[in-house]
């Protein structure tokens, strides 16, 4: 109950404490990691992962200028900054901001992300509702024994 109560705002208000960014052309987690590992058996250093780097900063630094960022109490324009930054899929990061914001503005923050050349695509790392599950799937090879049994309620 108290995760449900830090997830939502007044009136059932979802916030939002993260987004999910990937940068255009960006080389996979893999690909990095494995770059880094090469300069650092060569001794020198990983220009990939500086590059990178520099435009993770420029995100950055988009974000805590952001006009979407909110507004403190008393008018205030409020400062965000980007706490952590975490590796998620094959290219994307998750930026944990350091404001918890209502979906519609983290909405209309990734959707400035995406107004930028560098970024393929950002949304609001947020909580889906579940799935309706009282009902069986329509797939004639869902019920039954020889059906897809590893799918049964236990």
């Amino acid at each position: 109950m108290a995760l449900a109560a830090s997830l939502c705002g007044p009136a059932g208000a979802q916030t939002v404490t993260s987004l999910l960014v990937e940068l255009r052309d960006a080389p996979s987690h893999v690909a990095l990691a494995k770059d880094r590992d090469a300069a650092a058996q060569q001794s020198s250093k990983s220009t990939v992962a500086e590059l990178q780097q520099l435009r993770w900063q420029a995100i950055e630094q988009h974000l805590a200028a952001a006009p979407a960022a909110g507004q403190r109490k008393g008018g205030a324009p409020a400062s965000m900054r980007v706490l952590r930054r975490d590796p998620v899929g094959d290219r994307a990061q998750v930026l944990r901001i350091s404001q918890a914001l209502p979906l519609d503005q983290a909405q209309a923050l990734a959707a400035q992300l995406m107004q930028r050349s560098d970024v393929a695509w950002a949304a609001p790392n947020s909580r889906e509702s579940r799935a309706d599950v009282a009902s069986a799937p329509s797939d004639s090879s869902f019920p039954g024994p020889q059906g897809q049994w590893w799918l049964q309620p236990v």
